[in-house]
């Protein structure tokens, strides 16, 4: 009998992915503008064609949150949705990265060659138990791929994440 674990960790739903690559897009391109505009105006101010530009005194700062905010929200569409399969027959590990637009990428490493798994407690004021528990799996790559129980009680969560744990840690030996 063929034994797996699955861990899943999703990124944003498409809608809010798609509209997070838009309006970062947007933001970028916002800053890059003002960045050309202040470029173009210092470069008339210093060959003496244009009056000092104190009215630009702001725009650096414009220019920086924007593009920090810009390369953030791009990086939210960027970032895939991980599905990793550990697989007790075959002594591996199988991680399937997908992209925006279909793009996907597989990565299959040695069970053995799995990191240390952690079941961790992540402080989160939102949550009325402040925070939950996780399955926190170091691949030998240096990527960390998460998932959480879906239980609601933080008692139940972190059973489950050490059910998890030791399902793992059986297939190892």
């Amino acid at each position: 009998m063929s034994k797996t674990v699955t861990i899943e960790e999703r990124a944003a739903p498409w809608f809010w992915a798609l509209m997070s690559g838009v309006i970062g897009l947007m933001f970028l391109a916002f800053g890059f503008w003002l960045f050309v505009i202040l470029t173009i105006d210092t470069l008339r101010f210093f060959f003496g064609n244009a009056h000092p530009p104190e009215h630009y005194v702001l725009f650096p700062f414009g220019i920086i949150i924007s593009i920090l905010l810009g390369a953030l929200l791009v990086w939210v569409f960027i970032n895939p949705s991980k599905k990793v399969v550990f697989d007790a027959a075959s002594q591996d590990v199988r991680v399937k990265y997908r992209y925006p637009f279909g793009y996907t990428r597989n990565d299959v490493f040695a069970l053995k060659e799995i990191g240390q798994l952690e079941v961790v407690w992540h402080r989160n004021s939102d949550y009325s138990e402040g925070g939950y528990w996780k399955l926190t799996v170091t691949l030998p790559d240096g990527r960390k791929v998460e998932r959480r129980p879906l239980d609601s009680a933080t008692a139940d969560q972190e059973e489950q994440a050490k059910v998890w744990r030791a399902e793992i840690e059986a297939m190892r030996q």
